[in-house]
């Protein structure tokens, strides 16, 4: 009964793994990250978005260059970007590389100041 009920449970918790919203676990190949200022809308104008393998490596770092990074190409592992300028908040977030080359994912991002 016991392994019934564990059974049970653990089929739950996938479940609600699965329904977790899309954006905590994006797929993608080309990327371009637009960062702006949250309280203008104005674009940044330098920085850069480092982007590194969870638990293994550095892979890149693309400078912001009027409110623009990449275009980055992420092969199929699992991605830490952060998004780093003076003068404002760091903003991280998590992606999976699917190494799928033939499209490119647009990303909208704004920064808060310090």
């Amino acid at each position: 009964m016991r392994g019934v009920i564990s059974g049970l449970i653990v089929a739950g918790l996938l479940t609600l793994a699965a329904a977790a919203p899309a954006s905590a676990h994006t797929s993608l190949g080309w990327v371009v990250v637009y960062v702006s200022d949250c309280q203008t809308g104005q674009p940044i104008q330098g920085g850069q978005a480092e982007f590194s393998v969870i638990h293994k490596f550095a892979v890149g770092v693309a400078p912001i260059v009027d409110g623009v990074a990449g275009p980055i190409g992420l092969g199929g592992n699992h991605y830490k970007m952060s998004i780093v300028v003076p003068g404002y908040h760091t903003l991280t977030r998590v992606f999976w590389g699917n190494g799928d080359f033939s499209t490119t994912t647009t990303l909208e991002y704004c920064l808060h100041p310090r």
